[in-house]
């Protein structure tokens, strides 16, 4: 077989993962134009491909599905593709702008992410529910921008980022994402939420969701808190959309902090918590979704009961991120020695040890000894 002869063979499998057929089926229909020993050489081909670009990344990735392949390969070249001008904004922050390798990190982890996500295109019904795993402050909400670029570019159309339950949460990711996905080309989306403390979501809108979520050209973006009131009325506005509006808008739910509120914490035989419920609803309207809970904290997420369906189990896929350079945590402050003995990272020398004859002086039982707590503190300032 010709080099051209697998090449297209290979493009044929992209193509029918882009409209969200498994591999046995595009097997079964690459049998029309090609033998089995030539669909067979071009599918390990591809698959070696594939084998390849997810080495490349920086990131772990947990998939239960033997027979995965992903529909994206990689991000728009376009220099006017929402992911391009994501990395012009990121490199031209007046505050720390961002470095080549900071950004290559960046694209690699963010693809990962989308490779995972429902494809666009499928011609199926298809939900899929991921989990994003990172350090505390370490670039989770810099990963979703991303993400959300590279989704809307290759054909979502309703990005809803659920933003934490306080107003000050949901202000700054707004004003985040209105920085990197929605300035750089406004003309291409449709925000239905603001940068205000009273932006949030509301019960009148400007726009129908007919007319939103049904337009030819662009994405919706809709910044929420995660308040009952506030996702009652989204999914009252959603339930105005047609079916067939709602069946040509694959649509992108991002829950920030996800480990929060969102999470149904009733017994499994009472109904559901309110937002979680909400939540759940919002994903039933779509024939194709993607949720991604983003956290640095998930015993919540992955301890989901798996059974419930509709609930939010992250049954699709787990990307846990790499620790970004130069990040500093609880393992840079207190080292490992704790659990591993004479580890390689003992920590920085800002705690103190107290002596157990000299603890009994630092107890707030009476006057004197709070005299000599001010006067002995258990961390050395000095030294940070």
């Amino acid at each position: 077989m010709s080099d051209e002869r697998r090449q297209y063979l290979m493009d044929s499998i992209q193509d029918h993962l882009a409209l969200g057929r498994p591999l046995s089926d595009i097997t079964r229909r690459l049998r029309a134009v090609a033998s089995d020993e030539e669909i067979e050489a071009a599918m390990e081909a591809f698959k070696a491909q594939s084998a390849a670009i997810r080495a490349a990344k920086t990131v772990n990735t947990l998939v239960d599905d033997q027979e995965y392949e992903s529909w994206y390969k990689w991000p728009s070249d376009d220099p006017q593709s929402h992911w391009q001008l994501l990395t012009e904004v990121l490199r031209n922050k007046k505050t720390r702008p961002w470095s080549d390798e900071m950004v290559r990190s960046l694209d690699h982890s963010s693809s990962t992410v989308v490779a995972h996500l429902a494809p666009p295109k499928s011609q199926v019904p298809r939900a899929v529910k991921g989990l994003v795993l990172g350090y505390v402050q370490s670039g989770k909400t810099a990963n979703f921008s991303a993400v959300i670029s590279k989704a809307v570019d290759e054909g979502y159309r309703l990005v809803v980022v659920l933003a934490g339950m306080h107003n000050i949460l949901r202000l700054q990711t707004q004003a985040r994402l209105q920085e990197e996905i929605v300035a750089p080309k406004e003309s291409a989306c449709t925000t239905l939420t603001k940068v205000d403390e009273k932006g949030d979501f509301q019960k009148k809108q400007f726009v129908t969701a007919n007319r939103a979520l049904g337009g030819s050209d662009g994405f919706t973006l809709v910044v929420l808190k995660k308040n009952s009131a506030v996702l009652r009325n989204f999914n009252a506005w959603l339930s105005e959309a047609s079916e067939e509006t709602l069946k040509r808008c694959p649509a992108l739910v991002i829950d920030d902090e996800s480990d929060q509120a969102s999470v149904n914490t009733n017994r499994p035989e009472d109904d559901p918590t309110a937002i979680n419920d909400h939540v759940r609803s919002i994903i039933k309207r779509f024939p194709v979704i993607s949720y991604v809970g983003y956290t640095a904290t998930p015993f919540a997420n992955v301890l989901i009961d798996a059974s419930v369906e509709d609930d939010l189990f992250p049954k699709d896929f787990l990307v846990s991120l790499e620790k970004p350079l130069g990040y500093v945590g609880t393992e840079e402050l207190f080292g490992r020695d704790a659990i591993e003995p004479r580890g390689s990272l003992t920590g920085l020398p800002v705690i103190r040890t107290i002596p157990d004859n000299e603890a009994a002086r630092l107890s707030e039982k009476n006057g004197e000894g709070r005299g000599l707590r001010r006067s002995a503190p258990a961390v050395d300032a000095g030294s940070l």
